[in-house]
């Protein structure tokens, strides 16, 4: 279960709970599979990159807030067979990457690189581009009137009394 969504690489390590002690170098990046966690904790070793959880955790726990307020990859899994998990713990000490999106978690060996930030100040820096949808026209002709809801549109209601509709 994806509780928060992203993709890093990362050493993996094994730990029993966010307060163990990480075994780790010093700005390492670390995938971290955590095998218990109440839901109250928090992450704040900055080398920890994205967390594996070996069981269910609730999506409005303390943990995943502060995960998604951090921008930190957090997959809840439980797994029906241990192999599957043994599968995972057999990538200890390895670099992997973690995939988590809204449908899938990929967990595999990688020998990927993430692209470190040029140092090189005379190329211009790269900007992230996101592409943004054109404002829609919106009809206020209706406004203060109740419209039933075979006559809800997007430009009449808004998104949300148009999604409604839909359903």
């Amino acid at each position: 279960d994806t509780l928060v969504q992203g993709e890093v690489f990362g050493t993996l390590r094994i730990m029993d709970s966010l307060e163990s002690s990480l075994d780790a170098a010093p700005g390492e990046p670390i995938v971290v599979l955590l095998l218990n966690a109440s839901g109250d904790e928090e992450v704040t070793n900055e080398q920890i990159k994205g967390v594996i959880l070996a069981h269910d955790l609730p999506h409005l726990s303390h943990l995943a807030l502060r995960a998604r307020q951090q921008g930190l990859p957090l997959v809840a899994c439980s797994w029906s067979d241990e192999s599957a998990l043994g599968e995972v713990r057999s990538l200890e000490g390895k670099r992997v990457s973690l995939l988590a999106s809204q449908n899938d978690v990929k967990i595999a060996e990688s020998s990927e690189t993430p692209p470190a930030p040029s140092l090189d100040h005379n190329q211009p820096a790269v900007e992230n581009s996101i592409e943004v949808a054109e404002p829609s026209v919106v009809d206020t002709s209706y406004a203060g009137q109740l419209l039933e809801e075979p006559y809800v549109s997007l430009e009449l209601g808004g998104a949300k009394a148009n999604a409604c509709r839909q359903l």
